[in-house]
């Protein structure tokens, strides 16, 4: 059997399964405890405590309960209408709302190794009648599960390698494409499509501290599986790299800034082969606490959108919360 077809014959619940095999294998290393006085709370490298930023991942192997609630919106949006003849028609402003409820546990087992578990949930609604009709109410489910070894520590920097497994559940409501199918003769025309995608990823999470103010921190994850074009399968990736200053261990101002920016082709941010978005990010941090980090991100994100020779930007806002138990 090739590739493809394993992916496509897998039909049981992705998001059930991948929850019940965390929870297994969590059980099963219980044999491997540690105390809680070997490890700090807060990340650090050479003084430096890092900003957590949602974009760009940490390497480390710390215990964490994390979430993120976003809401945002486009703010060029052009929807397409179509051409009559050789009379050229202007298209028709627009506006889509996003939203998005991200939550995400990770569990150390070993001093270098440890699993975690993510559940996100994100949106994109139409707030008008043409966003709705061309673009559709659309919402995606992404549960993912992975682990992350360390491969190379030293006063300053740091390395890891994770593995990933993914499952998106996407629910789309296309009303052109509805009305196209009806026009068109399609039998059993069907105003929601539910469709899965499974996908298998592997990627490199680095770390570098300049002095105890500013940090650096890069990512790249590859991996493949299927999209939400029916029995299609490709590639995916995810490159990105943030700064960041925190200014509480030099200064005693609970402070933090993180800028990050994102190269990215993920089936819930991209929903369709073949293309990618770009990311930026800033952020502002409280990090006076040893135990937990609180923070608002602004982003700014160029999204591609099918039919759309010009990009729809998205402004969003999100509040974000990390705990961190050793």
């Amino acid at each position: 059997m090739d590739t493809e077809s394993l992916f496509t014959s897998i039909k049981f619940s992705r998001p059930c399964l991948i929850i019940v095999l965390f929870i297994m294998i969590m059980f099963g290393q219980c044999q491997y405890g540690y105390s809680q006085e070997e490890v700090q709370k807060v990340p650090e490298l050479n003084e430096h405590v890092f900003l957590p930023i949602s974009s760009i991942k940490a390497p480390f192997t710390n215990t964490t309960f994390g979430m993120k609630l976003g809401i945002g919106s486009t703010i060029n949006l052009t929807i397409p209408l179509p051409e009559i003849g050789d009379l050229p028609i202007e298209g028709i402003d627009g506006n889509v709302m996003f939203a998005s409820l991200g939550l995400n546990y990770s569990q150390r087992i070993r001093k270098r190794l440890a699993m975690y578990l993510k559940f996100k949930m994100s949106a994109r609604i139409g707030t008008d009648v043409g966003s709705i009709i061309n673009l559709g109410l659309n919402t995606v489910t992404t549960t993912q599960l992975g682990w992350i070894i360390n491969l190379l520590e030293t006063e300053k920097s740091f390395l890891s390698g994770t593995v990933d497994l993914y499952s998106y559940t996407g629910l789309f409501i296309n009303v052109s494409k509805f009305v196209e199918d009806i026009v068109n003769g399609v039998p059993n025309p069907s105003l929601t499509d539910n469709v899965p995608a499974l996908s298998a990823g592997i990627g490199l999470r680095y770390a570098y501290a300049f002095s105890s103010i500013f940090g650096m921190k890069l990512n790249g994850v590859l991996s493949y599986g299927e999209s939400f074009d029916r029995n299609v399968t490709s590639f995916r990736y995810n490159l990105g790299f943030a700064f960041d200053a925190n200014f509480n261990e030099k200064h005693n101002v609970p402070i933090g800034l993180g800028l990050s920016y994102n190269l990215l082709s993920n089936p819930d941010i991209i929903y369709f082969s073949d293309s990618f978005a770009s990311a930026g990010m800033l952020k502002i941090a409280y990090t006076g606490s040893s135990d937990f980090s609180l923070g608002v991100e602004a982003s700014i994100l160029s999204l591609p959108q099918e039919d759309m020779e010009k990009r729809p930007i998205v402004q969003l806002v999100a509040f974000s919360l990390i705990y961190f138990f050793n």
